[in-house]
């Protein structure tokens, strides 16, 4: 198994070139990319072929996660992300669905080795994405889920609460969830991207 893995690690060094090239004018579509492979990977029940070797069992005296934003729509098995050692974190997940901002959205300032992020909390809502989860049935590896409140303008008080707790209520009954992340970001609480010179 360490060999594939080693031969896929190198294969994708050998890749990156072509994939940034082809990812430039639009680079949230190597974010695409990513997760219909990891889709490819489970419907071939190659995960394990492909990703599993001895480094994904050292014990750490705590848990890595990946960051909100990383899987918004539950796309990808929780066993995927413990090859690499995480332990999943889905969403940001609002109570309906939200398109995020317009398309590109992202830029990539490779002379920093940086990447500027303005989706938006994209995300198919948390009726359908508790949905997704239920399928996995990877009951056995734990996951956190990021909530947030879908970005409507003029919405009340307890509009917000409401919404929050409709998300909450969506996810009940999947008993891997060990824990809920809210991200505040007033960033998303509007659908029209800011003016910024990024973007030009």
């Amino acid at each position: 198994m360490d060999l594939i893995r080693k031969i896929f690690d190198s294969s994708y060094h050998m890749f990156k070139p072509f994939l940034f090239s082809a990812t430039k004018k639009d680079p949230e579509k190597a974010h695409d990319w990513f997760i219909l492979f990891s889709q490819l990977l489970a419907v071939t029940k190659l995960e394990k072929f492909v990703l599993d070797n001895k480094a994904d069992y050292n014990k750490l005296p705590f848990e890595i996660s990946n960051g909100a934003g990383l899987d918004k729509n539950g796309e990808i098995s929780p066993q995927f992300f413990r090859y690499f050692g995480l332990e999943p974190v889905y969403g940001t997940v609002t109570g309906e669905k939200n398109i995020g901002n317009p398309r590109p959205r992202t830029k990539r300032i490779a002379k920093r080795n940086s990447f500027i992020n303005d989706i938006a909390w994209e995300n198919d809502g948390a009726k359908i994405i508790s949905n997704r989860l239920k399928r996995y049935k990877n009951y056995e590896i734990p996951i956190r889920i990021s909530i947030g409140i879908t970005p409507i303008p003029n919405m009340s008080t307890e509009q917000k609460l409401n919404d929050l707790r409709k998300t909450l209520n969506s996810f009940k009954g999947i008993h891997c969830i060990v824990g809920y992340e809210y991200n505040p970001s007033r960033k998303s609480l509007y659908f029209t991207r800011r003016k910024s010179k990024i973007f030009r």
